[in-house]
């Protein structure tokens, strides 16, 4: 399956392991949740992962060279979170 994802040219990313959002309290844990998702994802795929899609969007610049990560944010909501209709997301 990993070899078909990088054919049709997507790309592998850490989302932490749990859906953590960051906060001020939980760095810790959340920069812990980034490591166990990119060792486990090296398992999987044999590659270190170099992208991370946070959790609803909350970052930490300094998580960028101290796990040599490199973030990828978005700057619209399309709100396919919030139906389970399959037809209303797309």
């Amino acid at each position: 399956m990993y070899g078909l994802t990088r054919a049709e040219g997507h790309i592998i990313g850490n989302h932490t392991y749990s859906h953590i959002q960051l906060t001020k309290n939980n760095r810790e844990k959340f920069k812990e949740e980034l490591i166990k998702t990119n060792e486990i994802l090296k398992e999987i795929t044999g590659e270190e992962v170099q992208y991370v899609r946070p959790p609803y969007g909350s970052w930490d610049k300094s998580f960028e060279k101290e796990l040599n990560v490199f973030p990828v944010l978005w700057t619209v909501d399309p709100l396919d979170w919030c139906s389970k209709n399959v037809n209303c997301i797309t």
